[in-house]
């Protein structure tokens, strides 16, 4: 069976690039995004399975991942997927939050 040839490369072979070749690398790539996650218990909900907060900056959610998304900075909840529709509604209310459509995913 024949390896895949790699298709994620370094800048340099060490750790740690200057500051200048960190711009040479966005300059040369196009802008970056980046997609953060993190599980958390979010207070007052009755399951933390599968709760969460994702930062997405340069990018946004779709069911299975983020895309790039120039110039959209977007933060998700995930309230997990046993909390009831009424619970998970009456805590959305409750935080006093603005949110957009809900969407599959995560």
């Amino acid at each position: 069976m024949a390896l895949a040839a790699p298709s994620t490369f370094p800048i340099r072979d060490q750790d740690e690039c200057t500051e200048t070749e960190i711009d040479d690398a966005v300059a040369a790539c196009g802008p970056l995004s980046i997609d953060i996650d993190w599980f958390s218990a979010l207070r007052g909900l009755t399951s933390s399975n599968l709760c969460g907060v994702q930062l997405c900056l340069n990018s946004r959610w779709t069911e299975q991942c983020s895309e790039p998304a120039p110039g959209r900075h977007t933060v998700y909840l995930s309230i997990g997927t046993r909390n009831s529709d009424e619970a998970a509604r009456d805590w959305l209310q409750g935080t006093g939050l603005r949110f957009g459509e809900s969407q599959l995913g995560w």
